[in-house]
């Protein structure tokens, strides 16, 4: 192959990776959304909720993830029920029930394992 012909397939595999990406994201937005019964809106305020409870989740933990993860969930290698995560979200947080349910629903949707 010349290196015109190396390019053009290279640009091409690259067009075909970032077109598989946004079908990813696409796909991603489309199931978050699904949670929230199409309602954008919702979506927005429970990412916003889960970013601010990330940034609160590390202020508890004075910066270390591990620590923050302690702090919620006892120990570091527990791992949280749905309800006994949005129960500590709602104690540690004080967050809202609902905004605990908005914040659990979209990192569930992150992390099939959480």
């Amino acid at each position: 192959k010349s290196s015109a012909e190396s390019s053009i397939a290279s640009q091409e595999e690259q067009t075909k990776m970032q077109k598989r990406r946004e079908d990813l994201e696409n796909a991603l937005f489309r199931a978050r959304r699904g949670l929230f019964n199409e309602n954008v809106i919702e979506l927005e305020i429970a990412t916003r909720k889960l970013q601010q409870a990330r940034v609160q989740l590390l202020k508890v933990g004075r910066g270390a993830p591990g620590r923050a993860f302690e702090a919620l969930a006892g120990s570091r290698v527990a791992k949280l029920s749905k309800p006994a995560f949005q129960d500590k979200l709602v104690r540690l947080l004080r967050l809202n029930p609902l905004d605990a349910e908005r914040v659990v629903a979209v990192a569930m949707s992150v992390n099939s394992d959480a």
